[in-house]
């Protein structure tokens, strides 16, 4: 699993307009606003990953086998990479978990069981990344919540700084 640490840091109140804070402690205290925000952009990319089928995440995923692609026509499925019903496709970033100060996206593995036997290398069918988090979700990420801050700081509010590490 990835795990992208968010700090934000009020550096200089004056700068923003009019010294005035309490729009941004209360956007601040509202934790879950912010976490919204977080959910949205990594579901975002978990669809557009499926997509583009792994082009998103820089992991193309492996063209099917001749003999898969026979099999899946011959059951009338999609011949698709990763679709055979849709449950999978449709499930990206379907299912969300929420701590106090956490927020984790992908999909709801009662559902689709199998999504992580889809990521690992197994026998002679190769892992297709479904998740993970990239530098450009990062940045849309600290630019989202860049967003919501400075709008609730009244506009402008060049004091915050929003930096990001991935462990």
């Amino acid at each position: 699993m990835d795990t992208v640490i968010l700090s934000i840091e009020v550096s200089d109140p004056a700068l923003l307009p009019e010294g005035d804070l309490s729009g941004l402690l209360g956007a601040l205290a509202d934790k879950g606003a912010m976490l919204d925000i977080l959910a949205g952009v990594m579901t975002d990319w978990e669809r557009q990953n499926y997509a583009s089928e792994g082009a998103t995440f820089g992991a193309p995923w492996a063209a099917l086998s001749g003999r898969t692609v026979a099999e899946k026509a011959r059951r009338g499925y999609s011949v698709r990479t990763l679709i055979q019903s849709g449950a999978m496709q449709a499930g990206a970033g379907q299912a969300s978990a929420f701590g106090d100060d956490t927020v984790t996206t992908g999909w709801d593995l009662a559902a689709t069981p199998y999504v992580p036997y889809q990521q690992a290398d197994v026998g002679n069918k190769p892992g297709r990344i479904v998740a993970a988090v990239v530098a450009g979700e990062v940045q849309e990420m600290q630019d989202r919540l860049q967003q919501y801050l400075d709008d609730a700081g009244g506009g402008g509010a060049t004091g915050i700084t929003i930096t990001a590490t991935m462990i």
